[in-house]
Parts: structure tokens; sequence; C-alpha cells
């Protein structure tokens, strides 16, 4: 189903006129402050058709997610070589050290846990002070107890975590003071409704590309299944082009560093990223299937 047919789906199922569409477009959002009656006219004969990502704002402002999905699925139905590109790119470098984690992994088990628990908290000291350098502060241990918070443990065949990830969902007033607490952030963040539902990402760990695909699907479904309107996240070393697509700003950064991230002609330890809800949900990630995953995956929800 096209963009054009959608649009006169939602006005005749509401029994609306294309005028009082743009007024609550209008209402909803201020990006859509210009919009006229040609323009929307245009849309809806298909005439025209905006950018995806205008496509996608559009429909979430007009409660229409899961019509979205299926628009930008079709979008990328003739080219879904991408995605496997964009994962080659990011695991070409460690073939040889993938080769015995793929011995054991023809399965694979996700345990999922909707709620923080004391071992969780010990296993994200260590990783912090391991991989980040740095304590867990009290602060961020309090806002995962206090919001909903989603851990995932990827688990072979032998039971070893390969992989894993954790995120919080919370409003920008919360979450804002304990990041400052760790990080100088820029300018960026000025834009950012207090109020907005924001998808956090704590920590993530992938040592296989099926592991890192699924990971990016169970992102697109919290953003697709929840009011979120920002994602922020930390990205490492060379930045995959898989992340590239998100169209990202540059909210904080770490050290300068020659193996690091590239960022403004400079390349540094690490960039934390402000994503906007609509880039998730209009990636290639978002059309991430059963089918793309070579893997057997259990969920076991805890």
């Amino acid at each position: 189903m096209t963009f054009a047919v959608l649009l006169r789906q939602y006005r005749q199922s509401n029994a609306s006129n294309q005028a009082e569409v743009i007024e609550k477009l209008r209402s909803i959002d201020s990006s859509f402050e210009k919009l006229d009656e040609t323009t929307y006219s245009r849309w809806e004969n298909a005439k025209t058709t905006p950018s995806l990502i205008k496509q996608a704002k559009i429909l979430i402002n007009l409660s229409m997610k899961s019509e979205l999905r299926q628009l930008v699925t079709n979008h990328y139905t003739h080219n879904k070589s991408t995605l496997e590109k964009t994962i080659s790119n990011r695991f070409g470098l460690y073939k040889k050290a993938d080769t015995p984690y793929k011995i054991l992994l023809n399965k694979v088990n996700i345990e999922h846990h909707n709620c923080i628990s004391s071992e969780y908290i010990s296993f994200m000291e260590d990783f912090h002070k391991s991989v980040y350098s740095r304590n867990l502060t009290a602060s961020k241990i309090e806002l995962t107890k206090n919001n909903k918070s989603d851990i995932y443990y990827f688990n072979n065949m032998l039971g070893n975590t390969i992989g894993h990830f954790a995120v919080t969902q919370a409003k920008w007033s919360l979450l804002e003071p304990v990041i400052r607490e760790e990080y100088e952030l820029n300018h960026n963040i000025n834009t950012i409704n207090k109020d907005s539902k924001i998808l956090y990402l704590l920590s993530d760990y992938s040592i296989h590309k099926d592991i890192f695909l699924y990971k990016h699907k169970i992102i697109a479904d919290i953003v697709y299944n929840n009011d979120i309107s920002y994602v922020i996240a930390k990205m490492y070393i060379g930045l995959p082009p898989l992340h590239e697509q998100y169209k990202f700003k540059v909210i904080a950064s770490g050290q300068e560093d020659d193996m690091g991230v590239k960022h403004n002609l400079n390349k540094f330890q690490w960039i934390m990223c402000l994503i906007p809800a609509e880039n998730i949900m209009t990636a290639v990630t978002a059309t991430i299937t059963r089918e793309d995953i070579d893997l057997d995956i259990i969920i076991t929800n805890k």
C-alpha cells in the first residue's frame, strides 16, 4: 500500500477533509506549520511523495505505525542487499575470530529480563569497569530501577554469554541529569522536549553478525511499540554503515583516538548519538525478520 493510499484511507475512515488532516498535523508537530492544501493534495494524489522520514512523521502523528512499518518493508523489498552489505562491512574484519563461535551458534538462547535484578547490577558494574573504565553511577542504577528497563542476554549452546544489551525508557527530564553526571553534553540536546520519552541504550555487545542483527530488530520493535521520541546510544571504533543511515546528531564524545569513530574530520574513542525515532523506524533494520537470521533463536522471558 502506498503513502498516497494510506493518506486517503486515514481521511476517509475518520470522515475528515484535507484541511482537517492538515490542521491535525500542524497542531501535533511544528515541522508541519507550513503545510498547505496544495502540497497535501499532491501527496494524496501521488503527484509528489515526501521523503521516507517525513512520511514516517506523518503516519506516526496519525497513529498509523503498523501501516508505516509495512510501508518501510515495501520500500526496502528490492534493496534488501543493503542489509547484508552493511553487516558484512561491520563484521568483515572479524571473520577468523568469529569461526569458533559459529560452531557453537547453531542455536542461541535469548534471556529477556524486563526488570532490574541484583545480578544485573553486578554484571553492569563489572562491564562498566572493564569496558568503559568507569564505575556505574548510583543515579543510573536508580534510573533503571524506577523506569521501564529491558535486559537481553544472548547465550550459546554451552551457556556462555556471547552478547547482551540493556535499555531503559525514561522522560528526558529524568534522563538528562543522569547523563550529565557522566558526560559533557553539547548544544544538540536543546531541541529535546523535557517530556519526550527516550530509549537509552545502557550497554550492548555483539560477537556475531546475527546477534548484532537481532539486537537492532529488538530496538526497532521497542520504538514501534512505544511512544519513543529519540534513541540515545554510544558507538565505538569504526562507525558501521548500518549506524550511519540513522542520521543522528552527536551530543557528546570521548577522547581523540586514531583508531576510534570518525566525526567532523576527527576520530574519538566513542561518540554519543541522538537518533530521532522516525530515523530508526525508517531504517533497513526495521525490516529485519527471523528469516534474515541464520540462527535458531529461542527467547525466554524472565
